[in-house]
């Protein structure tokens, strides 16, 4: 199409916008030759090939969707990643969650990273099981679960740093944001020691729950091993717990031990050795029986 030719589109495509047929456009009676004449007029204009650009055309995209990822501490998608100075840590500390590495240097510190923007956070080095990068990691700090919420509903626990009920930093009171189930253990108010009901649903340690109920029931109870301040529910989570270090069954503590006390107890039943008779048999008591 010559210059002639679209500037004469050009005119028709200005006089139908200023003239009333612009107005019949949505009428449903449009006739079907002011279609053509309509289109004859603007596709020239719009598609002109001699570089000029197009005449009374404004296209309104609406606004741009600006994506905003997630910042420190927020639940991620390991697809899409989070704020720049994070990553999506997908471990088997908590659901998926944005988080920044520290230097070793700044272990059991503040981390200072720029990019937390005032958000408070600790600098906590992970053991060598953990399912995650080996460097240490800064984790939200918190003073109760409800601040953890505020920025990620998924976390359940606001405690010392703790991973498979090993807590990691001992000798500070620093509370960090954390998630117990995510690696396979159970939280238990240390108070009240409520582990019986949380421990039937996990099925693969239903024979060590089984046995520490027993050997708490029976020989520590009767033979009143176990100091009486301590309820007879913390008797059978610290022994849960010793038997199952890090989240996994240790069978040579609850056969060896366990089992071997309880066996021995109901085999000296109505004998003067009901309370001693396990010495000889099991040797020492465990050392959570003797420090609760």
């Amino acid at each position: 199409m010559n210059k002639s030719s679209i500037y004469r589109a050009r005119l028709l495509a200005a006089w139908v916008a200023s003239s009333r047929l612009y107005s019949r456009l949505a009428a449903p009676f449009f006739s079907q030759i002011d279609r053509v004449i309509l289109l004859y007029a603007l596709i020239p204009a719009m598609l002109s090939g001699c570089g000029e650009a197009a005449v009374g055309v404004a296209v309104d995209a609406g606004p741009a969707d600006v994506a905003v990822l997630p910042q420190f501490g927020a639940l991620c998608d390991p697809a899409i990643g989070c704020s720049k100075g994070f990553f999506c840590l997908d471990s088997d500390y908590a659901k998926p969650f944005c988080a920044a590495t520290c230097q070793p240097a700044q272990v059991k510190d503040y981390c200072k990273q720029p990019e937390l923007n005032g958000a408070a956070a600790f600098c906590v080095q992970m053991p060598k099981d953990f399912a995650g990068p080996s460097t240490p990691l800064c984790l939200p700090i918190c003073a109760n679960v409800a601040q953890c919420h505020q920025t990620n509903p998924s976390w359940e626990l606001c405690a010392k740093p703790t991973y498979k009920n090993i807590v990691l930093i001992t000798d500070l009171p620093t509370k960090v944001c954390q998630s117990p189930s995510v690696h396979g253990q159970i939280q238990v108010d240390p108070v009240v020691c409520d582990w019986q009901d949380k421990a039937g649903a996990l099925p693969q340690f239903g024979e060590a729950k089984q046995a520490c109920v027993a050997v708490c029931k029976g020989l520590l109870k009767s033979c009143q091993l176990w100091p009486k301040p301590k309820t007879e529910d913390c008797c059978g989570w610290a022994c849960f717990q010793w038997v199952t270090p890090g989240g996994k069954l240790d069978n040579t503590r609850l056969s060896a031990k366990i089992k071997c006390l309880i066996t021995a107890f109901n085999s000296f039943q109505n004998t003067p050795q009901v309370c001693t008779g396990w010495q000889d048999q099991c040797g020492d008591l465990p050392a959570w029986v003797k420090a609760p």
